[in-house]
């Protein structure tokens, strides 16, 4: 990640424009549900009398509050590609921690931000993950380090222009 901001030239990155349909889920922001899961309006049926971990939970949040940003109107080249990328997944993902603010623990929703960077890079795409950081990050992005064919983040609205620095996991 920290690569595609070095392409970025200081550019900044948070204000991007987005489609109409990020936009849509931008303005609602995230909801709690009656389970204490954090979901982007979809309700999601858990099976009853299961005893759900929370990294259980973490990843239904991840798998319902999954995003993929467009690439349409992208220039050409792989540089400009993936800085553009990062810019719209980081401009939807802080629309979306910014409409969340009012949320009980708004500061523990984490947004997970996978740019694909390999050869297939445009195949492999841009999504946006929303969860509720409870306990201790989902085993996978313990080391955001080890993704090769993906550029990864986590941040949360601590992260945000204008707001102190949340975690180690930041950009």
């Amino acid at each position: 990640m920290k690569r595609i901001i070095e392409l970025s030239g200081g550019r900044h990155l948070w204000d991007a424009s987005i489609e109409e349909e990020l936009q849509g889920f931008a303005a609602e922001g995230l909801k709690w549900d009656d389970r204490g899961m954090v979901l982007t309006g979809d309700y999601f049926s858990l099976e009853e009398g299961v005893n759900y971990s929370s990294e259980d939970l973490m990843d239904i949040e991840l798998n319902v509050n999954d995003f993929k940003v467009e690439d349409e109107g992208i220039k050409k080249t792989r540089e400009d590609y993936l800085v553009e990328m990062l810019s719209r997944a980081l401009t939807f993902s802080a629309r979306v921690l910014e409409h969340s603010r009012a949320l009980d623990k708004s500061d523990l929703i984490q947004a997970l931000i996978a740019v694909g960077v390999d050869d297939d890079y445009r195949i492999h795409g841009t999504t946006v993950k929303f969860f509720l950081y409870r306990d201790g990050f989902p085993s996978d992005f313990k080391d955001l380090e080890k993704f090769s064919i993906e550029a990864v983040a986590l941040i949360s609205i601590l992260d945000l222009p204008g707001y102190s620095v949340g975690s180690d996991y930041v950009l």
